[in-house]
């Protein structure tokens, strides 16, 4: 697990692309930290949620603007499919909706 600091790292953050995000009013959001690994990105936000129940926290893939942008390259006319986006969406979707408005 890495915490994010004022400096952050472009090769570290490819390493640890799986990241937990806690979602604030206004649209703004903090990277809490990332992992290697998906379940371990999942049972730390299990913890995180237990002790701060009021926020909102969403487990996400992060990857490199350019990292997308090769990966369209050298598969023209293959977009992501709705289907794979759809529980991601839903998932932000949900959490934005249950953020206090102030």
């Amino acid at each position: 697990m890495v915490y994010r600091d004022s400096q952050s790292d472009p090769s570290r953050e490819r390493l640890y692309p799986w990241c937990i995000i806690r979602l604030l009013p206004h649209c703004q959001r903090i990277t809490v930290a990332r992992f290697r690994k998906r379940s371990a990105a999942e049972e730390h936000v299990k913890v995180l949620r237990r002790l701060i129940p009021s926020a909102i926290f969403v487990v996400l893939f992060e990857v490199e603007h350019e990292d997308v942008e090769s990966a369209v390259a050298l598969q023209p006319n293959q977009g992501l499919p709705a289907a794979a986006l759809g529980p991601v969406l839903a998932q932000i979707t949900q959490a934005a909706q249950s953020l206090p408005e102030g």
